[in-house]
This record gives C-alpha cells, sequence and structure tokens, in this order.
C-alpha cells in the first residue's frame, strides 16, 4: 500500500493499530496527525474493518481525503455499507492470497467523476504500465460472479477454526469492528505473551510439519527501505501494539479449497504446539 506514496514523493506517518480488530487505530491516527497530513489511508487488514465513523469524522474536521484500502475486505460490510465504499478513493488489489484474485492486478474505485477522471489522468502522466492482461481480467469477471459463494467458504473455514482453537486460553483471534460484518481473507492467530512461541518458530515448526503458515504482516515502519527515516524512529517507539503483535501472529492456511481435514490438522499441529510450550500433554485431541 505505500509502495505509491514512494513513488510520488509523499512521506507516510505510520499510525498503531487496534489490539482487537489489528486495523489502524483511530485513537493513534488522530494522534499521527501533522500540520502536512494531506490523506489517511486505512487498511482493511485479514478482513476487519477500521472504526470508519471515527476516522471519517476525524478526516473531515482537518479536511483529509480518506484513501481505503479494502482488498482484504471484499464482500464485508460496516454500519450497512460495503468495504470499498467508505473512503473517498479505494483500491482492490487481486493477487493470489486475496478472496477474489485474477494472479494479479487491482481496482480503483470512487463515486466520484472528477476523482474518477483525475486518477485515469494521472495514471497515464506517471508512466506506469498498471493494466492487467486479458487473462488475467477474465479470471477475476469469472471469480467475480461467484464472490458470494467464495465468500461463504471463507466464513466456513474461519467458523471451523474458530470451533477447533477458540478454546485455546493462549491463543486469541481477531475480533470485529462493532458494527462490522467481516470476512475474512486469512484466518490469523496471536499467541499470548506468556508463552515463548513467536512467529517465526511456529512457520518454522509447521514447515517442518508440512504447513505452510505466514508470520503476520511486519509494521511498515520497519521495512528497509524506510530505516532511518524520522517517521519510522516515531512510530517504532509510539506504535507499540502493531510491534508486539507482528512478533507473535501467525496465518494460518485459509484457503477457499481447504477441506475440513486439512483444517483439522493444522489445528492439531497449533495445539500441540501450544501444549509443548507449557510443558504438558495435550489434554485432548483433534481428529487430524
Amino acid at each position: 500500500s505505500l509502495w505509491p506514496l514512494r513513488y510520488l514523493g509523499a512521506t507516510p506517518v505510520f499510525a498503531d493499530i487496534d489490539p482487537d480488530s489489528w486495523c489502524l487505530s483511530a485513537d493513534s491516527f488522530k494522534q499521527s496527525i501533522t500540520p502536512r497530513t494531506k490523506a489517511v489511508m486505512p487498511i482493511d487488514l485479514y478482513g476487519n474493518i477500521p472504526e470508519m465513523h471515527r476516522i471519517r469524522a476525524i478526516a473531515r474536521a482537518r479536511g483529509l481525503a480518506i484513501l481505503e484500502d479494502a482488498s482484504d475486505a471484499l464482500g464485508g460490510k460496516y454500519l450497512g455499507r460495503h468495504a470499498g465504499s467508505l473512503g473517498d478513493v479505494a483500491v482492490f488489489g487481486f493477487d493470489r492470497v486475496e478472496t477474489l484474485t485474477a494472479g494479479e492486478g487491482g481496482m480503483v474505485v470512487t463515486n466520484c467523476d472528477r476523482l474518477a477522471c483525475n486518477i485515469g489522468q494521472s495514471l497515464g502522466d506517471a508512466g506506469f504500465d498498471y493494466r492487467i492482461s486479458p487473462m488475467q481480467a477474465a479470471l477475476g469477471v469469472a471469480q467475480l460472479e461467484r464472490i458470494d459463494d467464495l465468500a461463504s467458504r471463507k466464513r466456513q473455514i474461519t467458523l471451523w477454526y474458530r470451533q477447533a482453537l477458540g478454546g485455546v486460553a493462549s491463543l486469541k483471534f481477531s475480533v470485529p469492528t462493532s458494527g462490522s460484518t467481516c470476512l475474512p481473507s486469512e484466518v490469523t492467530v496471536v499467541f499470548d505473551a506468556s508463552t515463548r512461541l513467536t512467529s517465526a518458530m511456529v512457520v518454522d515448526e509447521a514447515a517442518q510439519r508440512g504447513i505452510e503458515c505466514k508470520p503476520m504482516f511486519r509494521p511498515a515502519s520497519s521495512l528497509d527501505a524506510y530505516g532511518g527515516s524520522l517517521q519510522a524512529r516515531v512510530a517504532q517507539s509510539r506504535n507499540r501494539v502493531s510491534y508486539e503483535l507482528s512478533q507473535r501472529a501467525v496465518s494460518l492456511p485459509s484457503g477457499s479449497h481447504l477441506s475440513r481435514r486439512q483444517m483439522e490438522k493444522v489445528a492439531a499441529e497449533v495445539y500441540s504446539l501450544v501444549a509443548r510450550d507449557r510443558g504438558v500433554r495435550p489434554h485432548r485431541q483433534i481428529a487430524a
């Protein structure tokens, strides 16, 4: 989401995330506004949607544009409005991990004709080629026609995981923002700080068992591209939630073709890791 800012020479100010939804914290956003701030970019992380009514109120009071990255939340809603309709402009990405995938590519949406015209003109003036191939476009259209089925499947997989691992005290799932209908693009869990488990440890252990997990996204301010910048240094001391969670959160296999049996195998291995960390034998079994 940040690379276009670098192309344009803009400076990102890194706000923290909410500890429950893992999306942009409205309070942190308010505290992060500077006299030079022009816009806010809330990201619907893993299908969750931030408190957009609060973010909109803060942005409107300061005259800031709202650029919503709704890639992960396609099909979700917040206070009755679809993800992607909550800002002045929204973007959707269609890479391989999204609920709706075209392999690559994306889409910009807005209700403002003037903005739509300006965006189209800007893409041409910038000299970047953002066109996707006809084959990818056809795949995206076919996926869109079955988006309800894909969304239902994602909800089913999330429910399976919550049923299998919801009773594990050392694990925490994200909590949907009040008023939102969450459509998780990936099922992600956080290991409690009381355990010794880290994202890297879990990903490595799972790989040895033939299970592909992914660590949670790193805070953008920790990327090498921003190393040493003033805003990155500020973020590293201020954004405690994002830095803490990124060390202990893992995305579990969540593809739409995942079977119940495969999910149960993943859940059993995750539970085994937690039990071993606690130094106890698992007191229950999950069918594998």
